[in-house]
């Protein structure tokens, strides 16, 4: 009898641990990533995401395809950033900030590659489950997508926003950079005891 007892307690803690190994392997295993490199020999992780592959990485890059340099504007060249008709950059957080003129000028991705328009995120939004209804909206839209994209709470410190959690199912791996604002501030995620309170995604 005893030892009938003992074969159900192991069998029960057996069933109970597969499963959380199991899901664990899947997890390591289900993003299909490759590397793409920039003009200047930087290297960055990909992922493919439905029948789209994304940079998990923001781009370092200092020079367009056509081997113009990109002009470096500080963090206090506010003037300059806010008037400069010229591709410019500054540094981020987690890799550099470009303005308009430097994305514009569609020679700022690595070669084959462009910077993802309004129709390549609603594809993504729609295969991560955004409802159809929602892909227009303009300003804040779906329900939990954005925390598929960015990096696990655990890793980046992101804090939950009503109870939702940045678990990064996609692969996508999305951190806060910050961002320049019209006037040429800067804005970066601000942090408290090292853990990120205000974040600029999306």
């Amino acid at each position: 009898m005893k030892s009938g007892i003992n074969v159900i307690i192991i069998i029960l803690i057996a069933v109970l641990f597969l499963p959380g190994c199991t899901d664990n392997d899947e997890v390591i295993k289900k993003f299909e990533t490759g590397t793409v490199s920039d003009i200047e020999g930087n290297q960055y992780i990909t992922v493919k995401i439905g029948d789209q592959w994304w940079m998990q990485e923001d781009l370092k890059v200092t020079k367009l395809r056509t081997g113009q340099s990109i002009q470096f504007l500080g963090e206090f060249d506010n003037e300059l950033w806010s008037n400069t008709e010229l591709p410019a950059y500054c540094t981020g957080e987690t890799g550099l900030l470009y303005n308009f003129y430097a994305v514009q000028s569609n020679n700022i991705a690595p070669d084959g590659w462009h910077v993802a328009t309004d129709e390549d995120w609603k594809k993504l939004e729609s295969f991560l489950g955004m409802d159809p209804k929602e892909l227009d909206g303009i300003n804040w839209r779906g329900d939990g997508e954005g925390n598929k994209l960015k990096q696990d709470y655990q890793e980046s410190g992101w804090l939950p926003y009503e109870n939702n959690w940045s678990t990064n199912e996609s692969g996508f791996n999305a951190l806060a950079c910050g961002c320049r604002l019209p006037d040429g501030r800067k804005c970066s995620p601000s942090k408290q005891n090292k853990v990120l309170v205000d974040l600029y995604f999306f």
